[in-house]
């Protein structure tokens, strides 16, 4: 689940920090409204860990891609990722960025 989130500087509706996020080994899915499903690698390697996203189910299409930073702390996963470009570096989303940042937990 949505601990916050913050899209370009702007923190994220209320009601989409409320939809369900799902994490599989290697598949991503985002279900409210609309439903998003992404497959993911990860590239551990790095400091953050680099995330690179694919589409394959969208209400929109699939294909398009998107690349993030990740980290993984207890119970809480920081997540950060550009629409289009490269990855951020830092886990923070200011105006103008086109950053999505999110901090995610596990479900109770």
């Amino acid at each position: 689940e949505y601990v916050s989130g913050v899209k370009n500087g702007e923190k994220a509706n209320a009601d989409n920090l409320k939809e369900k996020v799902v994490i599989e080994k290697d598949k991503l899915t985002l279900e409210g409204p609309m439903k998003f499903v992404m497959s993911y690698k990860l590239d551990t390697s790095k400091t953050p860990a680099v995330i690179s996203l694919t589409i394959t189910e969208s209400p929109f299409g699939a294909g398009a891609t998107a690349e993030g930073i990740i980290e993984m702390a207890g119970e809480e996963r920081k997540f950060a990722y550009t629409p289009m470009g490269k990855a951020p570096e830092k886990f923070e989303s200011k105006e103008g960025s086109m950053v999505h940042y999110f901090v995610l937990k596990k479900a109770k």
